[in-house]
């Protein structure tokens, strides 16, 4: 009894450690294939998500692309439709400002004509004033001159005097006439003034004035210088005569 009693509890034993090992090999494989699942899952939510990530890179990068070649072709168009009208603002402007380069050459000429005109009025009165000073230099020499010596030596002083202002005041003839020659071409290429006329009839007048009175002074002169020679002649000729006498 008690062999059948360790016989049948080695069988239960045994029994008992199949089913235990059946069990845990159970339990084992079961552990294996949860994880081998959850492994494959993983796996393939791995592969889901690497494959939606890729996706939405090539989404993003083509959208990015698109976004791109919109931008371009906006701006093309834009660069297209801006650069029409600078191209018509450019033409306005170079019109615009020729318009003002003629309008500013045709005032430079304009000014330039008439400096030119008030740089002849200007030379012809420099000149007119410098030969009515020499004109009234003589007169007033004229004003200060004594009357003819009575003695041949200061007589022949005041002749010689009177005869060098002459030729001075005659050496201004050439100008006179340059004078004359400035006023008849601003009558002719000019509006000249009216009172040159009459400034012009003045200055002649006085100059020939002065002119008359300098050789009417060299006159009175040579006159006196005549009588003066006769009157020594005479003397001599009386002188004679008595010398002759009295021999």
């Amino acid at each position: 009894m008690n062999g059948l009693n360790q016989y049948l509890c080695t069988r239960d034993l045994v029994k008992g450690l199949n089913q235990y090992l059946c069990t845990r090999d159970l339990v084992k494989g079961l552990n294996q294939y949860l994880c081998t699942r959850d492994l494959m899952n993983g796996l393939n939510q791995y592969l889901c998500t690497r494959d939606l990530m890729n996706g939405l890179n090539q989404y993003l990068c083509t959208r990015d692309l698109m976004n791109g070649l919109n931008q371009y072709l906006c701006t093309r168009d834009l660069m297209n439709e801006g650069g029409s009208r600078r191209a018509d603002d450019i033409q306005k402007a170079a019109e615009e400002l020729n318009t003002r380069w003629d309008g500013f050459c045709a005032l430079l000429a304009e000014r330039l004509e008439w400096l030119a005109y008030q740089s002849k009025i200007l030379a012809f009165y420099n000149l007119w004033q410098q030969l009515e000073q020499a004109v009234v230099n003589s007169e007033n020499w004229l004003k200060v001159q004594q009357p003819p010596a009575s003695e041949p030596e200061p007589l022949k002083h005041q002749l010689e005097r009177c005869r060098e202002e002459i030729a001075r005041f005659s050496s201004l003839e050439p100008q006179v006439n340059l004078l004359k020659e400035k006023l008849k071409a601003l009558r002719e290429k000019e509006n000249a003034p009216v009172f040159f006329d009459a400034d012009i009839t003045d200055f002649t007048q006085h100059h020939q004035q002065v002119l008359d009175e300098l050789q009417a002074r060299e006159r009175q002169l040579v006159l006196g210088e005549n009588m003066e020679q006769d009157t020594n002649t005479m003397q001599a000729c009386t002188y004679t005569q008595e010398y002759r006498k009295g021999s």
